[in-house]
């Protein structure tokens, strides 16, 4: 094997893409200077050493098995690296910190364990950022994403994510998915013109983004709490920008009693489409229909499905 990576770089091949059941990767791979993308899955990782990727602009590390300082070593030898993705399917128990190049503009990390105000330092310092996904990653209890380059972020984590705070003037994509019952979250992202967002209905949101234009929420319990009505038309009101939207939310959330229509203003004035996906039987679809063009007056079309699994 170590003779066919030696003919390999030899020859000065550009793309490698390696995929061996914990195979230890031979030394010489990481400092094959030809190299622009390295692709490695379920390998293992290990060098006390800075690598020499000096041309390398994509590094995926797929269920690789590493510590903290060979990703460190890795990742620190890639001056021109523009994407960057790590990938564990089992949790790495060592908390990951390294340094990357500025010219970094997509990262994904997954499966990782790390300090926030280390990963708020990298991101802010990477000012040509444009993707950023962060899945299931260990120690986001508070987090705060400052960027001005960022254009898409993808949050997803099921573990406790009691802050999340998001202050970028160019994102125009995100999506947010949390378990978390009592979660709070502030977005001030004037330019967002799509949100996906899946939280408890528990959740309290501040968001600043003026030209949101379509999105989609599935709203959740994942608590005995039960939300009271004015909280669901305060909820709803942080999106009343949007016009279009798909909500999959129970069907006596959205059904606002008469007293509540009087006092309330309508929370979604400029929804023009609606897909409404009701869990649970559907029994009154007339009031439910009554109070959805309540909470959305300026509704052209509005379909409403019922799921039998969610």
């Amino acid at each position: 094997m170590k003779d066919w990576f030696s003919f390999l770089i030899e020859r000065n091949v550009k793309e490698l893409d390696l995929n061996f059941h914990y195979y230890c990767l031979d030394r010489s791979v990481l400092n094959a200077t030809s190299l622009t993308v390295l692709k490695l899955c379920r390998v293992t990782l290990r060098t006390r050493s800075l690598s020499t990727l000096h041309s390398l602009k994509v590094l995926s590390l797929i269920d690789v098995i590493f510590d903290a300082k060979s990703l460190k070593n890795i990742v620190s030898g890639c001056p021109l690296i523009e994407e960057l993705y790590v990938d564990r399917e089992s949790y790495a128990r060592d908390h990951v910190d390294f340094s990357v190049s500025k010219t970094l503009k997509y990262l994904l990390l997954s499966g990782l364990q790390f300090n926030c105000q280390w990963l708020e330092g990298l991101i802010y310092g990477l000012p040509l950022l444009e993707g950023l996904t962060l899945y299931s990653c260990i120690g986001l209890k508070n987090i705060r994403i400052r960027s001005h380059s960022l254009k898409s972020l993808d949050f997803s984590s099921d573990f406790v994510s009691e802050n999340l705070s998001i202050d970028s003037h160019s994102l125009t994509t995100l999506d947010v998915y949390t378990r978390c019952g009592a979660w709070k979250a502030t977005f001030r992202t004037p330019n967002l013109v799509y949100l996906r967002l899946h939280c408890g209905v528990k959740a309290v949101i501040s968001i600043q983004a003026p030209n949101l234009f379509e999105g989609i929420l599935d709203l959740r319990h994942y608590s005995k709490y039960v939300p009271s009505y004015d909280e669901t038309v305060h909820f709803l009101a942080n999106f009343n920008s949007m016009k279009k939207m798909m909500l999959r939310i129970d069907e006596q959330e959205i059904i606002f009693p008469r007293n509540i229509r009087n006092t309330c203003s309508p929370p979604l004035p400029n929804l023009k489409h609606l897909k409404l996906k009701i869990r649970r039987e559907l029994k009154t679809k007339s009031e439910l229909e009554d109070s959805v063009y309540w909470c959305a007056p300026s509704l052209k079309t509005l379909e409403i499905d019922v799921m039998k699994h969610w």
